[in-house]
């Protein structure tokens, strides 16, 4: 998970950072067709680098250079969301300029008679490359404006107390009377960078619970998957502000979350995981070994009244569980259906749904069998005695077949 992301992310860097193989504009500047042609090469820092070394021997050249590319990829092996599309490294690009226009007189050096040549493609270059930046600032400040025009608004109009579900932080300067909800860390492309670039799925029930009981709205300051799925709580008055600027359209809806209930098990339990929860998974040490289809995710679909999200299963996931010396059981909620999205390339996805093929399960505590069979329904819930002999205060569990998990629990008889 993360050290695969860190590889592909200081990879991602190298070829954008040093190549230029990244058009600036893409994705951070509006005028992407002009920023694709001319992404500033800041590889010819090389031919500074080799030289100096070559000419001047100086021994403290190749730590240098060294430090310098770790510093342009400094922020690949700690950064949550991934790559930054060399925003981060914005206050460097002085120095890269300058390493690069000394890399170009360099090569002039070795090409006679091209220098007119190269200082219009060093000019171009600088060009194509800074217009990115003033157009990714233009953007910025009409984010900013809209974030005022809503927070402001919100403030006044707002009963004090409500929730609002939001992406962008800026809002925060203009709202102090109301809870905000961010739902940046379930963002793109269904429940976010847990998916996207760690192949988490998040189903964030535990999240939108907190706003029960109280006035609930929806900031849909940009178009994602989770956004539109929060959506479908829209009461019939939803739209209670709306803003058109230069960026997207921005509306605040009402929402009423009060059918939106996580799974409770009425019994009394000693323990439970809530699969595709990130928090549960991490405090029961869940791990996971499948031959399914990568990075699949699912919205919290609704389970006899409930809403809960699982992952899909074809091999085997495993976690630790609290047990207690009374006699007990495994409750299990499998599926042997999924319904979700799957994740192509970064920023794409597609709806999928499929049954598995010989939907079963296998069931062990510290390696030792406790049941199995096969699952016949969409969703069963299947309990599964626990030998009297297993007396520990934690047990492994592991889970082994093809299956779609949604939730365990340890119950007390």
């Amino acid at each position: 998970g993360g050290l695969e992301q860190a590889s592909f992310n200081i990879i991602n860097h190298i070829k954008s950072t040093l190549f230029g193989l990244y058009r600036p504009g893409e994705v951070f500047g509006t005028w992407k067709k002009a920023a694709t042609f001319g992404s500033l090469p800041p590889f010819l820092f090389i031919f500074f680098i080799v030289e100096l070394t070559r000419k001047e021997r100086r021994w403290i050249t190749l730590p240098a250079a060294i430090f310098l590319l770790l510093l342009i990829l400094g922020d690949s092996l700690t950064v949550f969301s991934g790559i930054h599309y060399n925003r981060h490294i914005l206050p460097l690009f002085p120095l890269i300029f300058a390493i690069s226009f000394r890399g170009i007189l360099l090569v002039e050096k070795k090409i006679k008679g091209l220098y007119q040549v190269l200082l219009i493609l060093i000019l171009a270059f600088i060009f194509f490359q800074t217009i990115p930046v003033f157009t990714r600032y233009k953007s910025s400040i009409a984010r900013m404006l809209r974030s005022k025009e809503v927070g402001l608004w919100a403030e006044k109009n707002l009963a004090k107390g409500s929730s609002i579900f939001l992406l962008e932080n800026e809002i925060l300067y203009w709202i102090n009377s109301h809870k905000l909800i961010f739902l940046s860390p379930a963002m793109d492309p269904i429940f976010g960078r847990y998916i996207k670039f760690y192949r988490r799925d998040t189903e964030l029930c535990e999240l939108i619970q907190r706003c029960y009981g109280k006035t609930s709205y929806l900031l849909t300051e940009t178009y994602i998957p989770i956004v539109k799925w929060l959506e479908q709580f829209k009461t019939e008055s939803a739209k209670v502000f709306s803003w058109i600027g230069t960026e997207e359209e921005t509306f605040l809806y009402h929402l009423d979350l009060s059918p939106l209930r996580a799974r409770r098990f009425e019994e009394k339990t000693v323990d439970e995981i809530d699969i595709a929860d990130p928090i549960s998974e991490s405090r029961h040490n869940y791990n996971r070994i499948s031959s399914s289809p990568a990075r699949l995710c699912q919205f919290p679909r609704r389970i006899k009244g409930c809403y809960d999200a699982g992952r899909v299963t074809e091999g085997e996931e495993s976690f630790s569980m609290k047990t207690s010396e009374n006699e007990q059981s495994l409750v299990c909620l499998l599926s042997k259906e999924f319904n979700g999205y799957q994740v192509l390339i970064e920023g794409t996805e597609r709806k999928i749904s499929f049954k598995l093929k010989d939907p079963h399960y296998q069931v062990l505590i510290d390696g030792e069998e406790i049941g199995k069979g096969r699952i016949g329904e969409d969703v069963a819930l299947i309990e599964i005695p626990i030998p009297a002999g297993i007396k520990k205060e934690k047990v492994r569990i592991a889970v082994k077949g093809r299956f779609v998990s949604y939730h365990y629990w340890i119950k007390e008889e």
